[in-house]
């Protein structure tokens, strides 16, 4: 990719400016990024031109037809990221407006968001993903979490949540991690940033065994983490445990304002689950008709891979000598 002096390497999703005088090459998972000090601008500015019209995005294609002021806004937030060199992340129209639109084109206060989010990825990086899918696979195919191909009465993508089998996975951050890469995949569609995305959180199930990793530190973490998205998350609660009795007062405890206001509780009272997603687009066990095709909703994750590896590059980068040889994989899975 780039070469030479420098290399930009993952650390749980934070980025770690090496100095490569050794030529040495660090990697998570034979996976590694390098960026030279020379071309770190050219990163930023040549490699993620604007777009303009259609854009591509590792083979996403969006029509984007931005209007006058919302390209002199963009342009604007592009000047505000600039000022900030350490901060590495893309540039162009797509990814600002992600920001834009949850501002609803505020650029000061989508400058802020912007920053809190990468501040807070730096800040919780064990809560970010770093590896290749295929360290994730297990997990994947538990199907505890899913995007669906469709979307619901307000145009919102809709992501299924089922909470019970949080067990199957290796810990609570590879929870994280996953919901990360999900979202990513969709945040750069134009309806999705105008919309959001709808929760179906499935509390069916939930054993004791889950206290573990649903705790007050965790749980203030993923519901922050879901804060600072530049995106409008609507959760719909559906089934029920005796457990949720005990979690939701303590996750609810962590939650903005805006955030409980888009809280919805369904239980098994499907007619009021279909007032926002009708049941064409949902599995039986929601009281829908549809079958799910859980090898082709995959597809959205495999196929975007390389979209997703660069994600994991981007970030606040660290400036101090001192941890330029910084060994990886630190985390504690």
């Amino acid at each position: 990719m780039f070469t030479h002096l420098f290399r930009v390497a993952i650390a749980g999703d934070r980025l770690t400016v090496c100095k490569n005088i050794s030529r040495r090459s660090h990697r998570v998972n034979n996976f590694s990024v390098a960026v030279t000090k020379g071309n770190r601008q050219e990163m930023q500015e040549n490699r993620l031109k604007p777009m303009k019209g259609r854009a591509d995005v590792y083979g996403m294609y969006f029509d984007v037809p931005f209007s006058r002021f919302e390209l002199e806004c963009i342009d604007q937030l592009r000047r505000l990221v600039k000022t900030y060199p350490l901060l590495l992340i893309r540039q162009d129209n797509n990814f600002l407006a992600r920001f834009l639109n949850w501002s609803e084109w505020n650029v000061d206060k989508a400058f802020e968001k912007l920053l809190t989010f990468y501040k807070f990825r730096k800040d919780n990086y064990k809560y970010c993903p770093f590896a290749p899918l295929s360290d994730y696979e297990n997990f994947i195919k538990s199907n505890c979490l899913v995007m669906l191909d469709q979307r619901d009465r307000n145009g919102r993508r809709v992501y299924i949540c089922r909470i019970a089998r949080y067990l199957m996975a290796r810990s609570i951050y590879e929870v994280s991690h996953l919901d990360d890469m999900w979202f990513e995949c969709v945040l750069d569609e134009p309806e999705t940033q105008k919309n959001g995305v709808s929760v179906i959180m499935d509390v069916k199930g939930m054993s004791l065994s889950l206290l573990k990793w649903l705790t007050p530190k965790h749980s203030s973490v993923m519901t922050r983490k879901a804060d600072v998205a530049p995106l409008a998350i609507y959760y719909h609660v559906v089934n029920s445990s005796g457990l949720m009795k005990v979690i939701m007062p303590v996750i609810f405890q962590f939650m903005s304002p805006e955030t409980r206001d888009r809280v919805f509780f369904h239980y098994d009272n499907w007619p009021s689950l279909h007032k926002y997603i009708a049941p064409e687009i949902l599995p039986s066990e929601y009281g829908g008709s549809l079958e799910l095709d859980y090898e082709n909703l995959r597809k959205l994750l495999y196929d975007r891979e390389d979209f997703l590896l660069e994600y994991m590059t981007h970030g606040f980068a660290d400036p101090e000598p001192e941890n330029w040889d910084h060994q990886l994989l630190d985390v504690t899975r």
